[in-house]
This record gives C-alpha cells, structure tokens and sequence, in this order.
C-alpha cells in the first residue's frame, strides 16, 4: 500500500534508519524476517543475551520505520522497553549465557539498583503519567463520561464493551478509577520497593486493567506489551517464595548437568549484572533527556499570581536540534492514548466497485454494497494493522496516503482476473457517526476518495451509491440516539457512590 519510492520521496524521515527499505520484494522481506527470527530465539534462550537484544531492536526499529501508518502505542513501548534492555542483565540467570557463566547453584544478586533498571522502571511509569497529564479534557475530571465515549468507538468495541455500555454509573467509576490508577499504581510500585508485597499489588493490579483494556477493546499488542513492562517489576520477595518450589535436589542435579553440557558447547562468558561506568553515565544522560522530551509534549504554561503580578511559568522547550537524536534511537515517544478525551467520531468503511462485465460489490467486505451499519463493526478489519492504517487514510492530513492505496487495490483485486473481469473503478467512503453523550447520532457519508483503474473507468457514468450518499447528507437530521440502559441494583449503586 505504500512503495518505496512513494515512501522516499513523500513521507520518509531522514533520521529515521530503516533496512528493510533495500528491497520490496517477498524474497528480500522474508529473508529479514528469517533473520529477525533467529536472533529473536537466541534471545529467548539467552545466548551472546546482549549483543542478541541490540539486535533485535535494530531490526524493529527497522521494521517500524518501514511503514510507520500501521504503528500504535503498544510498538512505540515495545521499541522503548528493548533499548533500556540492552543495558540490563537479561541473560545473567536461567539463560544459555549464565549456564556456561558460572555455576548454576551459584546465587545471584539478593537486588539490581542502577540507572538502568531505573531507566527501565521510569519509562513504564512515564507512560501513564504523561498520558494522564495530557488528559485534560471534561470528559475525565468533570462529568466523567470518557470510558463511555471511548467504549463507543465501534472500531475497537467488543461485546464486553457493549455490555459494559448498559451501565452508565459503571462507566463513570471506571472513569474515575482509571484516571486514578494510572496515578497511584506506579507510585505504589515505585515505593514499594520498601515493601515487597505493595508492588507486587501494583503490578496485579495494573495487569489486571490492561486485561480488562483486552478484553473490551481491540486495541492490538497493547494490553500485551503494557502487562510485559510491569511482570519486569515483579519484586524479588515473589521470585523468593517461587523457588522454594524448586528445591529438590534432583531438580538442581539436572540443573547442573544441563550447565555441564551447555559449557561444552558454548564458549564461557563471565556474567556482567551491572554496566560499567561509562554505560551508567550513557543511561543517565539517556534518561534525563526522554524525560526532557515527554515533558514536551505536555508543555502547559502555569500562571500564577505574585505580589499581584501574574507570572507565566513553563518547562523549557526542548531545542530542535535534539530531535534527531531521538528519531535515531527511536526514543521519540508520546503518550496520548483517549487524551485529552476520546474520540467522540468514528464509523465504518465502505469501498463500492464496478467490474468490466458490469457487476458491483463492496471490496470490503466482498458483498452487496449496501449503507447499512454492520453488525459488529470491529470485526470488519482483517487485523489491527489495517484498522489503524484505513482510520490513517480517513485522517486529512494523510491524504497523500490515498493514492497509493487506490493503485494498490487496484494491483490486488485484479491479479490473476481474467479480462472483462477487472475491476474499473472503485469509491472510499466513511460513514462518519458522531457519538453523543446518550449514544450514537445519526451516521454522515463522507466520500473520501475516488480511484480509477483504468482509463475506461473514468468514462462510467455516475454510479448510484454517490447519489445515495448525496441523498443520506441531504436528509439526515441529527437527533441523539438513544442507547439501552440496564439499572444496576440498589446495593451494588450504593457501592459505586460511595466509592465515588
């Protein structure tokens, strides 16, 4: 959908380094991904851990900047979370690399402080607290209807989202339980390094809503990514009680055979848990500045009153010329996830066509087109990827995404179609549905672009669903829908409020 020479020459960062750019071939894609492949099980066995976890990330930061329209939060904390990796001891216990190190009875560091693991533990934290801070919208501190708006995007809504919709004072504690979550829990998890058991709260906890998260929205590796960076944190203490488990001693026997074998296979290497000095100062110096950075994109002036002078305070802006060190290392990052509300819009995609020999279908769902809202409107993507990528194109300022997207479709319905079958011309169109605060409003038909795929195509005469569409803008009268309320019962109301 988007060629490399379109991608060079229109929408290309310069700094940001991508080799997946050398071919556009299968061939040349599927010997990088066999490639990705085998660092990535070295990695998960813990062989050369190091060098194999730089690896991995330069690959995805590859990938990523191959086609970056296909992107969500959850690959941006990916990429992040793998380079603070490289400078962890990810392979100094339970790894091929510690089994040919030293001795497998060998016990490790009761506890690892350095920049590193607090590098890692503030980037898990900063992604809450900075998408809380660019929340500011009503939605979440006012009247606390922003689960409710977000629970009605139909792109993402699952069936528990739709069940979930039936109890408005549910939507609000969940409004306001969330914002406070994402508050407190990384400040539990943070001090409870003191006490073992609250941060082992935290993360349950923090897993828990992203499960929650999952399970009503389609919203990719998200949930996924966001539950890996808080298991990191489970503390010590747990590992503790889970070990005890594995104390027989025929269990530690084979342990220790394993060891024997593997040290006869791989080249010893001594077992590094803490980074050098100039490491830590390279962490440091990494970690104020993506601070610096996610303070940016929250940059909010504060005005305040002194000795009857209003003063104007902000944090520094960072300079431009900064910017392409993060681009490079891909630490460029914001967090604005349903921030500073959710989106209060979205719909369903239509893409209408008509075929040489004359017959017409939805290239969409390949069947009779028709203006009718789908019954589950999340499940008409074929993945996540082309749901973020479809809901790019219908965004005004990636509109240069159109045309390429048009010669694509064109390329893939008709290959292998014999001639008189090919398909002439098509329509991309969104059905655009306001969502107001009782429900959905009446949807608007929104013609996004037209694409020819021959020069026959552009002879057609107007085709009958742009006179529909015409017809529904023209009569459509925006009323408030109404939406099914379900009571909840007096007692579990009575929790909520006083919870509130």
């Amino acid at each position: 959908v988007l060629p490399r020479d379109e991608y060079l020459t229109t929408h290309a960062n310069r700094w940001i380094v991508s080799f997946h750019l050398m071919g556009g071939s299968v061939y040349v894609q599927s010997l990088l991904f066999g490639v990705n492949a085998i660092f990535a099980g070295m990695l998960v066995v813990g062989y050369r851990t190091r060098l194999m976890t730089f690896l991995c990330w330069a690959f995805l930061i590859s990938l990523q900047g191959r086609m970056p329209y296909v992107l969500q939060g959850g690959d941006v904390l990916f990429r992040v979370l793998i380079f603070w990796g490289m400078f962890l001891p990810l392979g100094a216990t339970w790894s091929v690399d510690a089994a040919a190190g030293r001795d497998l009875s060998e016990k490790p560091p009761r506890q690892l402080l350095s920049m590193a693991t607090f590098a890692l533990m503030l980037q898990t934290f900063s992604v809450y607290w900075f998408t809380m801070a660019l929340k500011s919208g009503d939605e979440w501190w006012v009247d606390y209807t922003a689960v409710h708006y977000a629970l009605n995007l139909d792109h993402f809504a699952t069936w528990l989202a739709e069940w979930i919709r039936m109890y408005p004072d549910l939507m609000k504690f969940m409004t306001i339980s969330t914002s406070w979550l994402e508050i407190l829990m990384p400040v539990m998890a943070l001090l409870g390094g003191l006490w073992w058991p609250a941060r082992m709260g935290a993360v349950v906890i923090m897993v828990g809503l992203h499960a929650l998260f999952g399970t009503a929205l389609k919203i990719g590796l998200f949930p996924w990514i966001s539950s890996a960076s808080w298991i990191v944190l489970i503390p010590g203490g747990f590992w503790d009680a889970l070990e005890k488990r594995f104390e027989a001693p025929s269990f530690r026997a084979r342990l220790a055979q394993l060891g024997t074998q593997i040290r006869g296979w791989v080249t010893p290497r001594p077992v590094r848990w803490r980074p050098r000095l100039a490491g830590q100062v390279l962490v440091a110096g990494l970690t104020v500045f993506v601070f610096w950075w996610n303070l940016d994109t929250v940059r909010t002036p504060v005005t305040m009153t002194v000795g009857g002078t209003s003063v104007t305070m902000e944090t520094p802006k960072m300079d431009k010329a900064w910017r392409p060190l993060a681009w490079t290392l891909r630490l460029d990052q914001k967090w604005g996830m349903f921030a500073p509300f959710p989106m209060k819009s979205d719909g369903w995609f239509m893409m209408p066509g008509v075929f040489q020999d004359g017959s017409r279908h939805d290239l969409f769902t390949e069947a009779n087109i028709t203006f009718e809202k789908p019954a589950k409107v999340s499940s008409m993507y074929p993945g996540q990827r082309w749901r973020k990528y479809l809901m790019n194109l219908w965004q005004k300022k990636n509109k240069k995404l159109r045309s390429p997207f048009g010669k694509y479709m064109c390329r893939h319905i008709n290959e292998g179609r014999p001639d008189g079958e090919k398909l002439e011309t098509f329509h991309l169109i969104y059905m655009k549905e306001e969502t107001l605060a009782s429900g959905p409003d009446a949807p608007q038909c929104v013609t996004l672009w037209r694409h020819w795929c021959s020069k026959t195509g552009k002879t057609l005469p107007e085709q009958p669903w742009v006179t529909e569409c015409k017809e529904i803008n023209k009569s459509r009268q925006p009323v408030a829908g109404s939406v099914a309320v379900r009571p909840l019962s007096p007692k579990v109301a009575r929790g909520l409020s006083a919870l509130r």
